[in-house]
């Protein structure tokens, strides 16, 4: 009776979901995993959105013209989106093709070391039918460590490593056929043609979005760990979503690991960046972040990982 099991029961539903990834998702020719979305209803089912999606980018132009500058970084984003493959143009469009708009707005982010500015996709929006999108997707099982095991696992390590997967969610991409349900409308100008696109990663803002990126995280150790079982342990073991917190006894083995699981993460299409250790000769010389902490102990300072400060200088 005292003995706590190491098998953690799912949920039906959780059980349906982790079904679904398995028997659906692929990997393309670049190594990269291909998802589909977990819906519980038919897609055909959602009713329309279009409207709903219409009215708010409606009042997003409408801030766009008291604020430019907040337009330009928009748009800069959304191009940035484009051109990297996030998301497509939708060129033959038919307003009764089955799918789902996504309704989309601004967020600030002064404190971020990369990205100002983040575009927000929400599917917690009604259709006409009132049916909330993420109510039509299975939300999925925890599957990576609790965040208090991570965190005091991290301060037993002598030499310390940190890092980020660089927009792990859109490392993961959506089939065609499940990508037009998370279409949205945009143009950068008022007088231009209104454009729908279609998101072809995983999208924060869907409720499915966090198990399918760390499920395809969790694949790639299943997949390829044969060949690197250290890194594959870790992956495991040591990342918070998309936050790698790990390290070794030895400034040797430390090595070891961080050339390690950066080689095994490339080979899923998971870049590591920002990196930092308590050692600064283990920091790679080509990283983004080599000259600051990747956290900070200081309260004022606006650099953290997982909402706590380090300073990996000082420890």
């Amino acid at each position: 009776m005292e003995v706590v099991p190491f098998t953690k029961l799912l949920s039906p539903e959780e059980h349906a979901c982790e079904t679904h990834f398995t028997t659906h998702t692929q990997r393309n020719s670049e190594g990269r995993y291909v998802v589909r979305l977990p819906f519980i209803e038919k897609k055909g089912s959602l009713g329309d959105s279009r409207p709903i999606a219409l009215r708010r980018f409606n009042t997003l132009e409408n801030r766009f013209d008291k604020n430019p500058k907040l337009k330009e970084n928009y748009c800069t984003f959304l191009n940035e989106y484009n051109d990297l493959n996030y998301m497509s143009l939708i060129k033959n469009q038919n307003l009764a093709m089955p799918g789902f708009y996504l309704p989309h707005h601004a967020v600030i982010k002064e404190d971020s070391t990369t990205t100002k500015i983040r575009v927000v996709f929400d599917g917690s929006v009604k259709t006409s039918l009132g049916v909330l999108f993420n109510d039509s997707l299975m939300v999925g099982p925890t599957i990576q460590a609790d965040i208090f095991i991570l965190l005091t696992r991290f301060r037993y390590h002598a030499y310390a490593l940190t890092a980020d997967i660089e927009k792990m969610y859109r490392q993961v991409l959506v089939h065609p056929d499940d990508a037009v349900c998370q279409k949205i409308l945009f143009r950068e100008d008022p007088n231009d043609i209104l454009k729908e696109c279609s998101l072809d990663t995983v999208t924060k803002g869907t409720s499915c979005a966090p198990f399918l990126a760390i499920r395809a995280l969790s694949q790639l150790s299943e997949d390829k760990g044969v060949k690197h079982p250290i890194a594959a342990n870790v992956l495991k073991k040591d990342f918070y979503v998309d936050d790698l917190l790990t390290g070794a006894k030895t400034h040797a083995e430390a090595k070891f690991l961080r050339d390690d699981i950066t080689a095994f993460l490339q080979k899923g299409g998971f870049p590591l960046r920002k990196w930092a250790s308590n050692d600064p000769s283990l920091v790679p010389e080509n990283s983004d972040n080599f000259t600051s902490t990747h956290m900070s102990l200081d309260p004022n300072a606006n650099i953290k990982t997982l909402e706590i400060h380090w300073n990996s200088f000082r420890d």
